[in-house]
């Protein structure tokens, strides 16, 4: 609050932010109320919630991990740190 006071534009837009964000959680909360009020589920993987191995689930991980890996090597190849 005091750097949206004294003008900061990065505070200015997180005040912003957290308002929209309030608005929508309460707009869409017919939506997602039922998860939100729902209990703990107690321990839960993704290899349950997918019905898969823990070793399929840990080959999906770190291909996606590889992926992401060469995703990020193409955008520092077309728009690098060092302009």
């Amino acid at each position: 609050m005091v750097g949206t006071t004294s003008g900061k534009l990065d505070s200015i837009v997180f005040i912003l932010g957290l308002f929209i964000g309030i608005w929508i959680f309460a707009a869409g909360f017919d939506i997602w109320g039922a998860f939100y009020k729902s209990s703990d589920l107690g321990k839960i993987t993704l290899w349950q919630v997918f019905g898969i191995s823990k070793e399929l689930m840990g080959l999906i991980i770190v291909a996606m991990a590889f992926v992401t890996f060469y995703l990020a090597r193409l955008g520092e190849k077309w728009a690098p740190y060092d302009k």
